[in-house]
């Protein structure tokens, strides 16, 4: 009998066993990321596109010349990664978002957006039930506003409970902003309608720009009124075009903050407002962190008046010669001979830059113009040099020497990045004998 019982019992554990099956497995005791406080954390992806196939696929409401929208009623997702929200109050009910083909921006009617979507975090957004269209040709996604005064509609923003089930944040706790790399925007194409209808959405850098009204007073929105800042490229000096402008909002953080003077590299969203056949481009900054402060020249000296800071070493002079190198005049910059009293004497002297102060860059070129005749061996008559205590000098490898002996001046160059760090000088090295005594002129001295 306990034998019989011994039998059912081992049955009964045999038959449970398999009745539980996978759904009773050992417990998983690996880690789990826990589930993101926001959003909707049942999505799955499927029918993913890409946000350029996106806009492809409502291209009659997102490149219409008049504001329009349509309801996005097929199944579709597009997965992306934030670029720009409300920290500062700049950007006000937007986030921007973008992945390897394009941009767009959400609409969401809700403030604290970069308190859950901050810049580099990856987010999931079924778009099925969302609208998709452009307001001032400004390609977002929204939804649907109805006017009080008469009730026509309009592109709109997403009610926050709407938003709340169409985005899933993606490996919450792990957004790095440091991934979100902003992309060079081409000033030489800003009348170029292809590049901009492409990058527009996109997070993107103005390189060495200098704010017009910058005067050390003006604020960036006085009277909490929203404008619109020209900008100066600072390597010209010439105006950009008004059609492409730094947007700010009353409302922001810094709006009665100074807008400072100075050369940057401004970063940020890149929107369009289009009305009465005008496009605005404009870059509107996330925050002022977006501003850069660029070193537009470590030293430059033309020698269009005088030498300048630089220095005269003379190493070795003639009986009756008094000087070598000396200012000759706008045209021609800094001038050094060996021919003196009508014969050619032995003579060594040296043109020295002050100090240059490389030690917070990155990268830096020398770039001067030169002209060089009656040389014998130009090279090593005529040497560029560096030091870094102004006392020991190494021969540069400078591009660009003239390849033969004329007044034409040449553009030359030497890259100094492995001297990044460091405070140098640069030197002009002339020497002659009683057999070689060239004359050369050096003007347009760069560092940059």
């Amino acid at each position: 009998m306990k034998k019989i019982k011994f039998i059912a019992l081992a049955f009964l554990a045999l038959t449970l066993g398999s009745c539980m099956g996978d759904g009773y497995a050992d417990p998983d005791l690996t880690d789990k990321v826990p589930a993101a406080p926001y959003g909707n954390n049942s999505l799955r992806e499927k029918n993913v596109i890409s946000i350029a196939d996106l806009k492809t696929q409502f291209a009659s409401v997102v490149n219409s010349s008049t504001d329009a929208y349509k309801l996005i009623e097929k199944d579709m997702m597009i997965k992306a990664v934030v670029t720009g929200n409300d920290v500062s109050g700049n950007i006000y009910n937007q986030v921007s978002v973008q992945d390897k083909s394009g941009a767009i921006i959400i609409a969401i009617n809700g403030s604290g957006l970069s308190g859950y979507l901050p810049v580099g975090q990856e987010i999931l957004i079924n778009l099925k039930g969302l609208y998709i269209g452009n307001y001032r040709k400004l390609p977002q996604i929204g939804g649907v506003n109805t006017k009080l005064s008469d009730g026509t509609l309009s592109m709109g923003k997403i009610e926050r409970a709407v938003w709340n089930e169409h985005f899933k944040i993606l490996n919450p706790g792990e957004a790095d902003a440091s991934t979100v790399v902003p992309e060079e925007f081409d000033l030489t194409k800003l009348t170029d309608a292809a590049y901009m209808e492409a990058n527009v959405c996109k997070l993107m850098t103005l390189k060495k720009v200098k704010f017009a009204s910058a005067n050390g007073t003006n604020v960036w929105a006085p009277g909490d009124t929203n404008t619109s800042l020209e900008l100066i490229n600072a390597e010209t000096g010439k105006k950009i075009s008004s059609n492409l402008v730094v947007r700010n909002s009353g409302y922001s953080k810094f709006a009665n903050e100074v807008v400072p003077q100075g050369v940057f590299d401004i970063t940020g969203i890149l929107t369009r407002y289009y009305k009465k056949d005008k496009d605005t481009w404009q870059i509107v900054l996330r925050s002022t962190d977006d501003l850069k402060s660029v070193v537009l020249a470590y030293i430059s000296e033309p020698f269009d008046a005088s030498q300048g800071n630089f220095t005269i070493d003379n190493i070795k002079l003639a009986d009756g010669v008094e000087f070598v190198w000396k200012w000759a005049s706008a045209a021609y910059g800094m001038k050094a001979s060996g021919y003196v009293n009508g014969s050619k004497q032995e003579l060594q002297s040296r043109l020295k830059s002050p100090a240059i102060d490389l030690k917070s860059a990155k990268s830096a070129k020398l770039m001067f113009d030169q002209a060089i005749n009656f040389a014998s061996d130009m090279k090593q008559e005529c040497k560029v040099q560096i030091s870094t205590d102004g006392k020991t000098w190494t021969d540069l490898d400078v591009q660009g020497y003239p390849t033969e002996n004329s007044w034409t001046f040449v553009s030359s160059t030497a890259d100094l990045t492995k001297y990044c760090g460091k405070t140098i000088y640069i030197g002009f090295l002339y020497s002659s004998t009683p057999t070689g005594a060239p004359t050369w002129e050096v003007k347009n001295f760069v560092v940059k």
